[in-house]
Formats: C-alpha cells, sequence, structure tokens
C-alpha cells in the first residue's frame, strides 16, 4: 500500500513533470519536453514554473508567439520575474517586435540592474531601432557586468561600425575573437571593417578564417570576393562571387559586383548579363543600372548607357558616378551641355576618395565652357 501511495503521490506532483521535462529539454527532445511542462500545467495552473519552461521549450523550436502567452502567464503570476520578462523580450525580438522588446527590456532591468544579458539584448534591440549610441552605451555596460561577453563586444562593433568608427570597431572584434575565437561571425564582421579601412589582405585572411569555420558561409565569399575585386584581383573575385551565388542564387548585390568585376577585365557582355540579373532581382538598385550603363559605353551603345545613368539616378539621385559616367557617354554623344550639367553634379555629391575622377571632372568642366563661349 505505501508502494501504491507513493507512486500516486509521484504521479500527481507537478515538479515531477517538471524536472523530467527540463531532462527532455536538456537532451534537445522539445517536444516531449513541451508535452511534461503542459502536464505540470494541468496539475497546477498557478505553477510559474511550468510555464516559463515551457515558454522556453516553445522558443527553441521557433513558437515564439506560443512562448508570448506562456511567459505572459508568468508575469501574471509573478509580476516581480526578471527573467520572465527577459524571455518574452528575447521572443518579441525574434518575431522583429523591437518596440514590445525593448520595453520588457527596459522593465528587466528596472527589476534587476546587474541582468547583463538584458544589456546585451536591449543594445540589440537599439541597433534594430537604428539607435546605434544608446546601443553602444548597453553593451559597454553589458561588458562591465561581464568582461567576457563575446556578444556584447560584437554588438558594440557593430555598432561602431555603423557610425564610421572603424578603429573602435576593430577593437570590439577583436575582443570578441579572443573571447570566442570559434564563432565565423566575429572575424567576418572585422573583415567587413577591414575593408572599410582599405585593408584588404586584413580582410581576405578574416574572410578565410570565416570560412575555414563554417564553409557554407555565402556571404563571406560575397564580401571576400569584394576585396579581391577592390585589390585589383579580379579573377579571384570572380571565383568568390560565383561560389556565393552557388550558395544564395537570388543575391542581386553578388550578380552586380561580378558585372563590375567583369568590366574591370573587359568582359562587357558577361557584366551586362549579370547586371540585368541584378536589376531582374532588385530593380531599385541603381548601382546595376550604373554598371550597366558603363559596360554599354564601353561597348559603345551611348544611348543605352545614358538611359541606365539617368535610370540610376531617378532611383537614387546620390549615386554620384551615375553622374560621372553619364558625362562621359554625353561626350561621346557630342551632348556637351549634358555632360557639363552631369560633370558639375558629380564634383557637388563626390566623397574625397574618388578625387582622380574629380580632378578629371573640373578639368573637363573648364574645357567644356571654354568651347561654348568659342
Amino acid at each position: 500500500m505505501a508502494i501504491f501511495k507513493r507512486k500516486f503521490m509521484e504521479i500527481n506532483d507537478p515538479w515531477v513533470y517538471i524536472n523530467q521535462g527540463i531532462a527532455k529539454l536538456k537532451q534537445g527532445e522539445f517536444g516531449s519536453a513541451i508535452e511534461l511542462f503542459s502536464k505540470a500545467i494541468n496539475l497546477n495552473p498557478r505553477l510559474a514554473s511550468g510555464y516559463k519552461n515551457r515558454g522556453i521549450t516553445y522558443a527553441k523550436v521557433k513558437d515564439y508567439k506560443s512562448a508570448i502567452t506562456d511567459f505572459s502567464k508568468v508575469i501574471e503570476l509573478n509580476p516581480s520575474d526578471a527573467t520572465a520578462y527577459f524571455h518574452r523580450a528575447s521572443a518579441y525580438f525574434s518575431l522583429g517586435e523591437f518596440d514590445q522588446a525593448l520595453r520588457d527590456l527596459n522593465r528587466t532591468i528596472v527589476i534587476d540592474p546587474q541582468y547583463a544579458d538584458a544589456y546585451t539584448l536591449r543594445g540589440f534591440t537599439y541597433d534594430k531601432l537604428g539607435a546605434f549610441d544608446s546601443a553602444i552605451a548597453d553593451y559597454t555596460k553589458a561588458i562591465e557586468l561581464n568582461p567576457d561577453n563575446a556578444d556584447a563586444y560584437s554588438g558594440r562593433g557593430i555598432n561602431h561600425d555603423a557610425l564610421g568608427e572603424y578603429a573602435l570597431a576593430i577593437a570590439d572584434f577583436t575582443q570578441a575573437i579572443e573571447k570566442n575565437p570559434n564563432n565565423a561571425h566575429n572575424y567576418f564582421n572585422r573583415g567587413r571593417t577591414y575593408i572599410m579601412l582599405g585593408e584588404y589582405d586584413l580582410a581576405i585572411l578574416d574572410f578565410l578564417k570565416a570560412l575555414e569555420l563554417h564553409p557554407q558561409y555565402p556571404y563571406a565569399y560575397y564580401y571576400r570576393g569584394n576585396a579581391y575585386r577592390l585589390k585589383g584581383a579580379y579573377y579571384k573575385a570572380l571565383e568568390d562571387y560565383n561560389r556565393a551565388l552557388e550558395l544564395m542564387p537570388y543575391h542581386a548585390l553578388t550578380y552586380c559586383n561580378r558585372g563590375h568585376a567583369h568590366t574591370a577585365i573587359g568582359e562587357f557582355d558577361q557584366a551586362i548579363a549579370d547586371f540585368t540579373k541584378a536589376i531582374e532581382l532588385n530593380a531599385q538598385l541603381a548601382d546595376a543600372y550604373d554598371g550597366r550603363g558603363t559596360a554599354y559605353r564601353h561597348k559603345g551603345l551611348y544611348v543605352l548607357a545614358i538611359a541606365d545613368h539617368n535610370r540610376a539616378l531617378e532611383i537614387n539621385s546620390h549615386c554620384v558616378t551615375a553622374y560621372y559616367h553619364k558625362a562621359l557617354s554625353c561626350e561621346k554623344m557630342g551632348q556637351r551641355i549634358e555632360a557639363l550639367f552631369a560633370y558639375q553634379a558629380f564634383i557637388q555629391f563626390a566623397p574625397e576618395y574618388l578625387i582622380d575622377q574629380i580632378n578629371y571632372a573640373k578639368q573637363r568642366i573648364t574645357e567644356l565652357q571654354q568651347a561654348e563661349t568659342l
């Protein structure tokens, strides 16, 4: 009789199911874990632990709406549970509902100001909302609370990069790599920043490491292709763009930049085909129209070239190279006034690193103006 009573009590003890569910959760048996947590909840509908663990498991299987429902129940039962607000924020974040995530993270930090992961996730949330300075402040706080937080270093680096603070970004990505040397994304992010600094060889080394860790990383091939192209290694760039397109065949920017590489080695028909494919995939990609226009110009198809440069400028009036390339084609067509205006617009918007083109445009403006006064 005693054995029978003991078994009966265990079957009706929700904590038995919760402990079994936690074991299944750790083993990755998420369906079984959800069933066990549900049994615990059925036995005691006011047991917050049942809802919390089931919510965590729902999040593991990407059923974020069910997770939010469970975490909301935990908060109803225990309004001071910081972890429930944090997990609900994480689910909202995964759904792209960043304002709701931010509200929950604010509440988490009010309840527990030492919750390092909450600062990290709020940093990611501010990042998504474009509040880069606020994101950096939160990542810095997360690092203060947990100096080994590689995600916080990585997140802060991404935001420094977004603000053009490239040296600070490199320092943070380097710290993230030291804390977690097996994370391909940290090498990838540092590689992208090295490209912005013109350090193409260092970028290539980082993308190589990222690909050693994650051989099917399409963006690492894409950005390494960019680094090779920018340093003039066009055939290596083409190899990387080809590999990137095997892994993500609908990526317009890869077609666009492969088109630039083809143009650089005089393969204008292949370039036109790539730019055209890029436009099919993204009709608002101004750089693809500008690139195709340049390839048309090299083939002597100046009317088509000017049409493409005009379309690029309709999409993005600050596509500075389109003004320059349009001016070159207008000159070929004898359209000196149109060329003059295009060169002037180019100089107005061109960044300083295009100094050679700026100087040439200034020279041509002077010569065109003199020609008009004769």
